[in-house]
């Protein structure tokens, strides 16, 4: 697993570099996700813990933001959308957007 992560961490590296060199990296939306989070987590309590890997960069970004809310990952095809369709252009529009997809 960390193996793998350090793996994917360069190549993150890699495609960053490549996309400066192009100048395509500042105005660019990039998604990395998971399917599932680290399965060798301990149980927290009654739950296991069920959190993924997401991290998010909007174009033109030069802030970041820990969203700690639980949102169901099932939505990223909506938010995705959005974010093509214009409708988000912002990190804080994305928490808000987020912020209206919290599961109860």
């Amino acid at each position: 697993y960390f193996d793998n992560l350090v793996l994917a961490d360069n190549m993150l590296g890699d495609i960053r570099k490549a996309m400066e060199q192009n100048g395509t990296w500042e105005n660019s939306t990039i998604l990395i996700t998971s399917d599932h989070g680290y399965r060798e987590i301990t149980k927290m309590g009654d739950d296991v813990e069920q959190r993924i890997l997401f991290l998010l960069k909007m174009p033109w970004s030069k802030t970041s933001i820990t969203y700690s809310n639980r949102f169901n990952s099932i939505f990223t095809s909506d938010l995705i959308l959005d974010i093509m369709k214009g409708n988000l252009s912002s990190t804080e529009e994305v928490v808000n957007w987020l912020e209206g997809h919290i599961e109860n």
